[in-house]
């Protein structure tokens, strides 16, 4: 949804997101858009997909029921062996698994049929406030730690601005292998555009251990500050950057990331600064809104206001960040190098038993 407005996020209209829900309207709302390009889930799709699950669900289970009949005399025949005791354990997990995995298919695509009152809202919320409204997108094309833009990477209501300050915001989903694991990440994310490039600079929510983004820089790039900001992030930055992310990070900005952003880990890079919350934000609150609102407003205007005259000295060509300072040094995560390990020993075991 398109709107020629500029966005401002000191004067938002929330009466959207709580005004009473009207069939007509909504059904008016789903036909004018389902054959668009705003890339809303057909209902008729999701059905077919629906009957197709069942089927697929249907057919294995009725195998292994007729199986069941037709092994049934020789089962009882032995009723005290301990064989026969396996194959009723296999058959009854083996059922239950296909029937859950029916069950959890067909209750998400109805879930997203009764989508469309929560999408209504959403885009007359957009429409009203000068935001481009997408209820499912691939994943962003910006950079950063989060967004690795797999097939598997989508963008959930999502929000930008048309116009004026540039905002991305929305939930994002990506489900990705490391290692023979299949990971299924979730964020919410609030991406705003500065007006100049700077170093890449990280801030870990002290409160986000072990849920934060899937970035692991080098210890030796953490710069440990004073006073209350440590209790609350852990900083890094690039080596010898350390005056930059300081001039970047000045007290009252710190100030701010305190009161507004503590529970968000929070990245600059290039010429953006993202904020990242480790759950999905809930889009149906006028509250949540409001702690995205808060964060464009004031953090990101000081933010701009900060680094508005910045600029690398070390680069020969100016606005451009030098090489050394544009992005952190990485290491494995415990992760990784627990899922490395175990995948060394259980590959070079048998290797090594027949060398020996």
């Amino acid at each position: 949804m398109q709107s020629n407005v500029e966005f401002d996020p000191s004067r938002i209209d929330y009466a959207p997101l709580v005004a009473p829900a009207d069939p007509d309207d909504i059904d008016r709302f789903r036909r004018s858009t389902i054959d668009a390009a705003f890339p809303y889930p057909d209902p008729r799709r999701l059905y077919r997909r629906s009957i197709s699950s069942i089927a697929v669900a249907v057919l294995p289970l009725a195998l292994i029921i007729a199986c069941v009949i037709w092994m049934g005399d020789g089962i009882e025949q032995m009723a005290n062996d301990r064989v026969a005791n396996l194959v009723r354990l296999f058959l009854f997990v083996v059922s239950t698994l296909v029937a859950w995995r029916a069950v959890h298919v067909i209750r998400r695509d109805v879930d997203l049929v009764r989508y469309w009152p929560h999408w209504r809202r959403l885009a007359a919320f957009a429409e009203a406030n000068a935001l481009n409204f997408y209820a499912l997108t691939g994943a962003p094309t910006m950079p950063g730690a989060v967004f690795r833009g797999g097939a598997e990477s989508r963008v959930s209501d999502r929000f930008m601005s048309g116009t004026g300050r540039f905002i991305d915001f929305g939930n994002y989903i990506d489900r990705a292998g490391e290692y023979g694991w299949d990971t299924l990440r979730k964020w919410g994310y609030i991406a705003l555009r500065l007006d100049r490039e700077l170093p890449h600079i990280v801030l870990k929510a002290r409160s986000n251990v072990g849920r934060g983004i899937p970035l692991v820089p080098n210890r030796d790039q953490v710069l440990t500050l004073e006073g209350e900001f440590k209790r609350y992030f852990t900083l890094y930055a690039p080596k010898d950057y350390e005056r930059d992310a300081l001039y970047v990070l000045s007290p009252d900005l710190m100030a701010l990331l305190i009161d507004e952003a503590s529970a968000f880990d929070v990245e600059i890079v290039d010429d953006w600064i993202i904020f990242y919350s480790p759950k999905h934000f809930d889009l149906r609150s006028p509250a949540s809104f409001g702690r995205i609102m808060r964060i464009a407003q004031v953090v990101g205007t000081k933010s701009l206001r900060q680094t508005n005259r910045y600029a690398d000295n070390r680069s020969e060509v100016e606005g451009v960040v030098a090489n050394p300072g544009r992005r952190l040094r990485k290491t494995l995560s415990t992760h990784s190098v627990v899922a490395l390990t175990a995948w060394t020993v259980v590959w070079a075991a048998p290797v090594i038993n027949w060398l020996t």
